[in-house]
């Protein structure tokens, strides 16, 4: 029988172990013998009754003001602002990181289906996932990304990652963001075991992302779907970035039916279905990406850095 909800000396225990031992609630859940839904709702229990009192230094404005201000300013479902204080790139992809695989720690649970992209920022949360066994779930990948070149993008690694630290069972997607025509997307997604798993995506309870920005510089050009012509004329077109190797404007919208149709992976409309879909991104020069992503309506949780939401209110 679990514990009673209401035992001061278990809501300090749990807290301590939680917030100045760093143990996951599943950890938690086995030292105490509670199960993890319950060590969350003592979590929760400890702050209302005040036992947790949580102090956010944040000389800028004060992280929690801005994830209020902009979960009220764009109705989203939850935020979370990391610092940026002008830090390396590098240090706020691993804060994001580390933020982003606590969310999940808090949200994961037994017979969940977990879709995920790629790209450095995914890789960055799932190096940061604390390990923990959650019973009959799933992660699969839900964009391709083989590489045209030599240039390993990692497309699989966040998938298997992930899949290995909470037990679950990966199925991943092994073909190319992008193909030649519509004919050839047609014939690789009718095979039973590639259209297997893109259902499975479109299937996921929570869809995990981050945005790109579009440049000679994208790892998407980098990866040589794309030549400099055509980068040339999609800039042109009005193209800021990718969510989920699918170019978009300022706008949101699709920036070329004719590429999107050649795009292989879990299409934007999908992601306005999911319980949570939830973007990464951080950095001054993913302000833009992020804006359109928003006004796409493609996320309804934002991780993201101090410079992003600044621009994103002032907007």
């Amino acid at each position: 029988m679990e514990k009673p909800a209401d035992n001061t000396a278990l809501l300090v225990e749990v807290a301590r172990l939680y917030y100045d031992h760093d143990f996951s609630q599943q950890q938690i859940a086995e030292k105490v013998g509670l199960s993890r839904p319950v060590v969350s709702r003592l979590l929760t229990q400890a702050r209302d009754q005040g036992i947790v009192r949580i102090e956010i230094l944040d000389p800028a404005q004060g992280g929690i003001e801005l994830e209020t201000s902009l979960q009220d300013r764009y109705r989203l479902k939850k935020v979370i602002v990391v610092p940026s204080d002008g830090s390396e790139p590098n240090i706020v992809k691993e804060r994001l990181g580390r933020a982003a695989a606590k969310y999940l720690d808090e949200i994961v649970e037994d017979g969940l289906t977990l879709g995920i992209s790629w790209g450095t920022t995914v890789r960055e949360i799932a190096r940061h996932v604390v390990p923990r066994p959650v019973r009959d779930m799933t992660v699969v990948q839900i964009v391709g990304g083989i590489s045209r070149s030599d240039r390993d993008t990692h497309a699989s690694e966040s998938a298997l990652k992930i899949g290995e630290k909470y037990q679950a069972v990966p199925y991943l997607l092994p073909v190319p963001a992008i193909v030649d025509n519509p004919a050839l997307k047609r014939s690789i997604t009718s095979d039973k075991n590639i259209s297997r798993v893109l259902e499975l995506g479109r299937q996921a309870d929570i869809a995990l992302f981050s945005v790109g920005v579009f440049s000679h510089q994208a790892i998407m050009v980098q990866a040589e779907y794309f030549e400099a012509a055509d980068v040339d004329m999609l800039l042109s077109k009005g193209v800021v970035g990718d969510v989920c190797s699918r170019l978009i404007n300022a706008s949101g919208e699709i920036c070329s039916r004719e590429l999107d149709e050649r795009t292989i992976g879990l299409e934007l409309q999908e992601l306005r279905k999911k319980s949570l879909a939830i973007a990464v991104a951080g950095g001054e020069e993913k302000i833009d990406t992020v804006r359109a992503a928003l006004k796409g309506a493609y996320f309804n949780v934002l991780i993201t850095d101090e410079s992003v939401a600044n621009a994103l209110l002032a907007a």
